[in-house]
């Protein structure tokens, strides 16, 4: 077992696992049933500024005090590979928040691969790709390995934030028919209306949804929508009654015929 510098947990090397013989060491301080073993650390061990290594001894059968383990005459060297080089390639370097950014391998002799972002694994796939939600700058890093060796190159992803377009107005956005309210917008540095209208303000007569689509230096968008109501005129119908009366007469009626929901001022 194995791990970096002197905290965190061990992880266990595979396949090197293996049953002595059945020769105990009751006295004395000469070996008994002497093995010879090599292992491999990992590409990750390269480089690092300390690595720690344990055995586990247990027995297999039987009962009573622990087995006696001990390991001397420990030799370090290194093996041969055929280096690989790690790169890749990015669709761009700087993007909007919200946009996906596609990664592809361009290293050699690779066998397997780790992405990570901020040092946080995101893919072992020899292609990949990341959507970046928040702004910032963010380190890609490709770690290539084979059998032995290992290569790693890293590239950094700037992310801008989106312009914060809104749409404001000074006066109602719902009036009757006839009348008019001003839609203005601000956040960004241009602007492209639902009318096509290119302009911090426009006027809207006309009920339904109004939407702007704003643009930053950047060239990063954000929008933004507003509903106006506009309410029809009530329909009146001609006043009915004497149109000739004698002055100070009582009694003359006068009448419109009712609409739902309207109200009256004589």
């Amino acid at each position: 077992q194995y791990r970096i510098e002197t905290s965190g947990n061990f992880t266990t090397l595979t396949g090197i696992e293996y049953q002595n013989g059945t020769t105990a060491q009751t006295t004395g301080t000469t070996g008994q049933d002497i093995q010879n073993r090599s292992i491999t650390l990992p590409p990750v061990c390269d480089n690092q500024p300390e690595v720690q290594l344990r055995w586990v001894a247990r027995e297999i059968s039987g009962v009573g005090s622990r087995p006696s383990f001990a390991i001397d005459n420990i030799t370090i060297g290194t093996v041969s590979c055929t280096q690989p080089t790690a790169s890749f390639t990015a669709d761009d370097d700087t993007v909007c928040a919200g946009t996906t950014v596609n990664f592809t391998n361009t290293s050699a002799n690779g066998v397997n691969y780790e992405w990570k972002q901020d040092d946080v694994q995101f893919a072992t796939t020899s292609n990949s790709s990341q959507t970046f939600n928040t702004a910032g700058t963010f380190k890609i890093k490709l770690i290539t390995t084979n059998s032995t060796c290992m290569d790693s190159t890293e590239q950094v992803i700037i992310v801008d934030s989106l312009p914060n377009v809104f749409i404001f107005s000074g006066n109602p956005t719902t009036f009757c028919q006839g009348d008019s309210t001003t839609l203005n917008v601000a956040g960004a540095d241009s602007y492209v209306w639902s009318t096509a209208e290119t302009t911090t303000s426009i006027v809207a007569k006309t009920n339904g949804s109004y939407s702007v689509v704003g643009t930053d230096g950047n060239g990063c968008q954000g929008n933004d929508a507003i509903n106006v109501i506009v309410n029809a005129l009530p329909t009146t119908s001609s006043i009915t009654g004497n149109d000739s009366v004698c002055q100070n007469q009582n009694g003359v009626n006068y009448s419109v015929t009712n609409t739902s929901g309207s109200t009256y001022n004589w």
